[in-house]
């Protein structure tokens, strides 16, 4: 099969993951994601697509497993909250960059769907940063100037749990197509800190490849662009079990109460290999006790505090 969606059933959660083997849908959505804070069209977004609009509908509702109005407005909300959760910025300033155009609508939806104001929802964050915060005094976090990446890869939308299974998916099409770079980097994309979801059965993952920039993608793999910049980075080595509490430690507990703020991106870990147990899914109990090395990414600015010098590379 070139593409398309492939469903599968999550047993502990009672959800269906979704991988998007389908490029074109894919695409539609990194659409979405860079345009998130504009007015979207549904004929634009189905011109992006090559679809006529009534097809494009059915197509998107059953790989999204929701309206697309509505699952605009959430990823709008979970955005707005990781501005609330990672920088300063004023509550309005958050709620024109995610789409609203009002501080009183934006209030309003927000509390509908986290139960409290934008500001209490802020400071309910920080004070429950604290324990991380503690924990994170030690880590040894540097800042890397990353120049842009193309990133080659295939979307997972389920709970967290399911979305290392598409890794050897990915690099069976890598060593088959040829389009990986030998020096390629594999790369996990997160869209979300977990922290911030509104509905934890729909975790956007992606797994990518680093390629060359004249890479365009094809009907099984789509491509989207990892801008350069300033990232902050910290060395992982440890069991995939471990890895979620450790990103806790250093988003939360590193960067909350830092010198730096989020620079409106997605948080990523590169590695080596991927972890085994995403590797070999069959042996995944028996792979995950052993341990394995990551280089996790925050792509940060400068400019709330006054801040001590990281090192730098």
């Amino acid at each position: 099969m070139a593409g398309g969606i492939k469903f599968r059933r999550n047993r502990r959660a009672g959800k269906r993951d979704i991988v998007l083997a389908d490029s074109t849908l894919t695409r539609t959505l990194v659409h979405i994601e860079r345009h998130i804070h504009e007015e979207i069209e549904t004929a634009d977004l189905a011109e992006v697509a090559e679809l006529s609009v009534v097809h494009f509908r059915a197509r998107l509702r059953r790989a999204l497993g929701e309206p697309l109005a509505r699952y605009i407005r959430r990823l709008r909300l979970e955005r707005a909250a990781m501005f609330l959760t990672f920088t300063r910025d004023p509550v309005l300033d958050i709620a024109l960059s995610c789409g609203f155009d009002s501080h009183e609508g934006f209030t309003r939806a927000f509390h509908r769907t986290y139960g409290k104001s934008p500001q209490a929802y802020r400071e309910c964050r920080r004070g429950a940063a604290e324990d991380f915060q503690r924990r994170a005094v030690n880590l040894p976090v540097r800042l890397v100037e990353r120049p842009s990446w193309r990133v080659a890869f295939i979307r997972f939308v389920g709970p967290t749990l399911g979305a290392g299974t598409i890794w050897p998916r990915l690099l069976r099409l890598a060593r088959d197509q040829g389009w990986a770079k030998a020096a390629g980097r594999m790369v996990s994309l997160h869209y979300e800190n977990p922290s911030v979801l509104t509905d934890s059965a729909r975790v956007r993952y992606d797994a990518g490849i680093t390629v060359e920039p004249e890479f365009e993608g094809n009907d099984q793999v789509a491509v989207q662009d990892l801008p350069g910049g300033t990232d902050a980075v910290v060395s992982f080595f440890g069991r995939v079990e471990e890895l979620e509490d450790f990103w806790h430690r250093f988003a939360i507990g590193w960067m909350m109460p830092g010198p730096y703020a989020w620079r409106d991106d997605r948080f990523f870990d590169v590695y080596e290999t991927p972890p085994e147990p995403w590797l070999y899914p069959e042996a995944a109990e028996r792979q995950a006790r052993l341990p394995f090395s990551a280089e996790l990414h925050i792509p940060v600015v400068k400019g709330r505090l006054s801040p001590e010098p990281l090192p730098a590379e």
